[in-house]
């Protein structure tokens, strides 16, 4: 169960199952004030989308996965979400984990990856989110390293 007070969120440890039933229990107890829009899950990957409740016209455009583990396996790839913000301003979150390693080749992969999930998260046939949407978030495990 969740207890809600002002200062936690308590999950007992036997109610743990599911895993996204205990993360929206934390996050409704947390975030009172806003409304989860998107919740999605391929492999161990998620997506969440919260906004506050006073933004009431939000609509979900598109929501894809996309895989690039080995053989198209799930623990690799992304999420993708559409959505238009009062009618008019349209963004897009985009969550991956990518390829892990040092390396020419591996970044090389990574990069192909990333350009797999935009290519296989498109809602239109010639354009991906960051040719869409006026704002474009990458979040993740993208495991680009830096020199």
């Amino acid at each position: 169960y969740v207890k809600k007070d002002s200062s936690q969120a308590i999950v007992k440890r036997r109610d743990w199952g599911g895993g996204a039933a205990v993360l929206h229990a934390l996050y409704d107890a947390w975030l009172p004030s806003y409304n989860r829009v998107v919740s999605f899950q391929r492999g161990q990957m998620r997506l969440e989308v919260y906004v506050h409740s006073s933004q009431s016209d939000v609509e979900i455009v598109n929501t894809e996965a996309q895989n690039t583990g080995r053989g198209g396996l799930a623990n690799k790839g992304g999420i993708v979400t559409e959505m238009l913000i009062n009618g008019t301003t349209r963004l897009s979150f985009l969550t991956a984990h990518l390829e892990a390693h040092e390396g020419n080749s591996k970044y090389k992969m990574r990069v192909s990856s990333f350009a797999k999930i935009l290519d296989g998260t498109k809602s239109t046939k010639w354009h991906d989110v960051s040719q869409t949407s006026h704002f474009a978030f990458c979040l993740g495990d993208l495991n680009f390293r830096t020199c």
